[in-house]
């Protein structure tokens, strides 16, 4: 140990130092008190290792401010400093700099972070290294890392305490997909002094709808949607992959003119959709994606895309997947689509494995031509006699030896329940050439018999159909919407108002023993929380919904929804009900047109 006096001039602080800026309040009652009762302890630090004239230091760099201000004062003697020269590495002068701030709790969680990195780039620590340095579990590593990957605006509102660190990991997802929308969410309720966690996360939620697909909500009791795959779900590849699909996931790669060429590509330039049918398939031929970035030169990530198209992973271990205040986020809408075919052709093949549907070909528009599905409730044809007389038809039908020739499986989108003849969601039973034919004319008489006003009867109830569910998806997409006007109502206040409005009879004695919805003794106080904000927004919404259900307008429903939103000071955003108002169905029925 050297203990030797060096002009201020010469003496530099740790270059490992991680905090960027001192306390003027605490260098200068550091400055009173070494001068009322000196320096208590020497600080310590090494030669230079690019100028001998000059010392590093280890440790003691408020010291050395405080020094330079009483020179700064004219105050006699601190015009140099005592310091302690060792031969110190460059991982020992960051370690003994760290050591320092930790034990005076002065870095911000932004600090912490940078300087984890530091150890783990600079130093070549591990991880769980680190996290013995700092006093953490290993898991709190990556915690404390991901904060470096926001934006800089974000980054400030963490390093001065404005907003906490938890808080500020709910922008992550966010900030990845759209960087701008997350710093003028930030700005914006750092302005209006709303940073706790629930406003943030409701906030980033609605973002979050915008820049990526939703996939799962607190209710929807781990199905995606809450009807198709559950979200831990395997799927077993090669998936089936359209062009068109293939094409969607790599269009935002293509350069200016819309081009994807591999590198080196000497001919005509690829389009995006023709790349993307290369690429599919010649992986369909058996060419990993390694060989086709090695040895062919196409872009890395147009084949990582389709190749993640033709096996993806669970969703809740995908690079893409993201959860925001217990809502989950897919930011790769082609691998919804692909994911969204695959569960229902599963659906098909398991439809027609059950004894009753072996042998039932699939419903194809093209060569079957029209079709009359199997009576499901009331919907397609009214009560009484009639749907009872349909229903029996069809049960005939499948009775048939050899089967029937004109029945058939068609694949829809997700009923609310299971459909009566196949127990599927996603197939129904339905009718075409002569069957149809058969079964129409026996309706038509019937009504006829019954009023001679109702030509087109099973169309108009179509219709009626449509818009009803057209417009139930409309208040479901209203409920968690309109759920911030009672999110005040929490825990057993929410649970009690929810018990005595649900539709069922009530028996208050019961309120605390019976299960609100299924599963609701597993689920944690968050969910139960969510679950019921949901219900009563659903409740506002419905009863915004006033039209007669066979009279039902879903363009109606939202102007009603978004008037009543207004009402309540819930700005909507644009656009918030256009999915609902899609028909999927309709939707479903011009793509089988279009192929």
């Amino acid at each position: 140990m050297t203990i030797r006096k060096f002009a201020l001039d010469l003496i530099d602080t740790n270059p490992f130092q991680l905090r960027d800026h001192e306390d003027p309040d605490h260098i200068r009652e550091l400055a009173d008190s070494i001068l009322a009762q000196g320096m208590q302890q020497t600080p310590a630090g090494r030669q230079h290792p690019d100028d001998p004239k000059h010392i590093q230091l280890s440790f003691g760099g408020s010291r050395l401010a405080a020094f330079r201000r009483l020179h700064a004062e004219g105050r006699a003697g601190f015009d140099s400093m005592p310091v302690d020269v060792r031969k110190f590495t460059d991982a020992q002068l960051f370690t003994a700099g760290l050591a320092e701030n930790l034990a005076r709790k002065d870095l911000s969680p932004i600090e912490e972070a940078q300087a984890m990195r530091q150890a783990l780039d600079h130093f070549g620590m591990t991880r769980a290294e680190v996290a013995e340095l700092f006093g953490i579990q290993p898991g709190s590593v990556s915690n404390k890392l991901s904060l470096l990957e926001l934006p800089a605006d974000i980054q400030d509102f963490v390093g001065d305490g404005t907003m906490p660190e938890r808080t500020a990991r709910t922008f992550l997802h966010l900030a990845r997909l759209k960087p701008q929308a997350a710093i003028q969410v930030a700005n914006d309720l750092a302005g209006a002094g709303e940073l706790d966690e629930e406003r943030v996360g409701s906030a980033v939620g609605q973002e979050m709808r915008v820049a990526a697909k939703e996939l799962m909500r607190p209710w929807d009791h781990g199905r995606v949607n809450g009807s198709w795959w559950r979200i831990e779900e395997d799927f077993k590849g090669p998936l089936a992959v359209t062009t068109e699909q293939a094409k969607a996931a790599v269009e935002d790669l293509a350069d200016k003119k819309g081009n994807l060429s591999p590198a080196g590509w000497k001919e005509t330039p690829l389009t995006v959709g023709r790349a993307g049918a290369a690429v599919l398939k010649l992986l369909e031929q058996g060419l990993t994606p390694t060989e086709l970035i090695e040895l062919h030169g196409w872009p890395a990530p147009a084949v990582e895309r389709i190749a993640h198209l033709r096996r993806p992973p669970r969703c809740t271990a995908c690079e893409y997947h993201s959860v925001v205040g217990g809502d989950h986020f897919c930011a790769f809408a082609s691998c919804m689509a692909v994911k969204k075919a695959a569960t229902r052709v599963k659906a098909l093949a398991a439809a027609g494995r059950k004894p009753s549907l072996r042998s039932i070909p699939e419903y194809d528009r093209k060569t079957d031509g029209p079709h009359l599905p199997a009576p499901e409730g009331s919907h397609y044809y009214g009560y009484g006699k009639i749907q009872d007389s349909i229903t029996t038809r069809f049960q005939e039908a499948l009775a048939e030896e050899p089967r029937n020739p004109d029945l058939r499986l068609r694949l829809t989108s997700p009923n609310h329940r299971d459909y009566k003849f196949t127990g599927s969601q996603f197939v129904e039973l339905t009718a075409v050439g002569k069957l149809r034919e058969q079964i129409e004319k026996a309706v038509n008489r019937s009504k006829s018999r019954q009023d001679s006003t109702t030509s087109g009867y099973a169309e108009q109830n179509e219709q009626r159909r449509r818009n009803e569910q057209t417009s139930d998806r409309v208040i479901e997409a209203a409920a968690p919407l309109l759920a911030p006007a009672v999110r005040d109502l929490k825990g057993r206040t929410a649970e009690l108002v929810v018990y005595v409005l649900s539709p069922h009879d009530v028996d208050i004695d019961k309120f605390g023993e019976q299960e609100l919805w299924e599963g609701w003794n597993e689920w944690s106080p968050r969910q139960r929380n969510a679950e019921c904000q949901r219900y009563l927004g659903w409740r506002l919404a419905s009863q915004a919904d006033a039209g007669y259900p066979w009279g039902r307008n879903p363009k109606e429903t939202v102007a009603s929804i978004a008037a009543l939103a207004a009402k309540l000071g819930i700005e909507l955003l644009a656009g918030w009900a256009d999915d609902a108002l899609k028909d999927p169905e309709s939707e479903q029925e011009k793509s089988e047109e279009t192929t």
